[in-house]
């Protein structure tokens, strides 16, 4: 970093600390990696509002909007929050996210200002990240989600124009970066088939794999399975519930923990009681700070993804469970990234999305085989440890930043 050390950084992400889950925990570890390595470092967000849609009470008055943080400055927003919380919502709120952006701008220092980072799913914080970059400044934008790719397989939009002109907006957008990030290959190939030109490198989810270690597992006489993470409908947890009433038909004495918020939590709880389950539960999201402590209460954990969005996003808590070393399953699309992982990483099970025979036989099967629990468990922390810690991979970020502001440099 020594051709851009001492320069400043904006980075614009709609999630950030103290965000549980999602991005903002993410956007929070970057920000505080390129202050560690000298930048000075500027950050507009909102307040933070995810996964429930609610302002925690000592953020609403905006004292908080205005913070320093191991050597960040922090400028939060007031976020706009539609009660209807689709894509189109969405869109609305990503949208005032961009006019409330350029506002805040007038009061970021920009001089000398190198470096301009911004996070899609939100194109919209793209498009306020080209803006704030302007001539000057490089633009890495980071994608996390395909938006169109994510409306389109959750059929929040159609097909129809309203879809067409997401993607135009998405290669505008991108196409004005110095550099776009994904997180797999296969996001890198759905971007370029909507037109998306510019320089696309892959940057994986990075997790601290110092931070969160293996733990000692609580000795239990139960099998405890556990979903941790957004209630949402891209995490198609209506085949946890049926697994569930599989499970507890068979006698098998698992027992489901289901721990997070989102818009599909009344539709869960309401499922749960109509079916009268009583092998599953739920519980609140818990601090960062216990995490760790967290997912080792779990014999095994559950990943689960829509089968018609693979390509789009990435399940970010898999990382998080590889690096604590506990088991999981994960019902995915056949051929996505998460059954290539599976078989490079030989640290979980995959069953196809939305056959929950197979989910509930595959969970059955390994909470009766504790070596394979135990197997499965090390493979996984050993993956996480050589290809997505967190220094290696923000290293490595560092590195593409490096490389494109010195050839913004060498063409001016």
């Amino acid at each position: 970093m020594s051709n851009i050390r001492f320069t400043r950084a904006l980075v614009l992400s709609q999630n950030y600390h103290p965000e549980p889950i999602g991005s903002g925990p993410y956007m929070t570890e970057l920000a505080e990696h390129l202050a560690a390595h000298g930048m000075k470092v500027d950050v507009v967000t909102n307040r933070p509002n995810y996964p429930d849609g609610h302002v925690p009470h000592e953020f609403r008055d905006g004292r908080k909007d205005l913070e320093i943080q191991h050597g960040v400055t922090i400028r939060r927003l007031k976020p706009t929050l539609i009660n209807e919380r689709g894509v189109v919502g969405r869109l609305i709120g990503e949208g005032m996210f961009l006019l409330r952006g350029l506002l805040a701008l007038l009061f970021v220092p920009g001089r000398r200002r190198t470096v301009v980072v911004s996070l899609c799913p939100s194109i919209f914080t793209v498009l306020l990240g080209w803006i704030a970059a302007g001539r000057r400044s490089a633009h890495f934008a980071i994608v996390h989600d395909i938006q169109s790719g994510l409306a389109a397989g959750l059929s929040f939009l159609g097909d129809g124009r309203l879809l067409t002109w997401l993607r135009r907006l998405e290669a505008f957008a991108l196409n004005r970066a110095d550099v776009v990030l994904v997180l797999s290959e296969q996001m890198q190939e759905q971007l370029r088939r909507i037109g998306v030109t510019a320089r696309i490198e892959i940057l994986p989810i990075w997790i601290d794999t110092a931070k969160v270690a293996p733990q000692p597992v609580p000795r239990s006489n139960e099998i405890i399975v556990m979903y941790s993470g957004n209630f949402g409908r891209k995490q198609h947890l209506g085949q946890v519930i049926d697994m569930a009433e599989r499970l507890q038909r068979q006698g098998s004495g698992i027992r489901i923990v289901l721990r997070g918020q989102g818009g599909e939590e009344q539709t869960l709880l309401r499922a749960v009681r109509d079916r009268k389950l009583s092998n599953v539960s739920f519980g609140p999201l818990v601090p960062a700070a216990n995490l760790a402590d967290s997912m080792a209460q779990a014999d095994i954990h559950i990943v689960s993804q829509h089968p018609d969005i693979a390509d789009f996003a990435v399940p970010s808590k898999i990382y998080t469970i590889m690096a604590a070393g506990r088991p999981f399953v994960a019902a995915a699309p056949e051929a996505s990234l998460l059954w290539q992982m599976s078989e490079a990483s030989d640290a979980f099970i995959c069953v196809p999305s939305g056959n929950a025979d197979a989910l509930a036989q595959a969970m059955d099967r390994l909470a009766r085989d504790e070596d394979a629990r135990a197997a499965l468990a090390r493979n996984g922390r050993d993956y996480v440890v050589r290809l997505h810690d967190r220094n290696r991979v923000l290293d490595g970020f560092l590195d593409v930043v490096e490389s494109a502001v010195e050839a913004r440099r060498n063409a001016a």
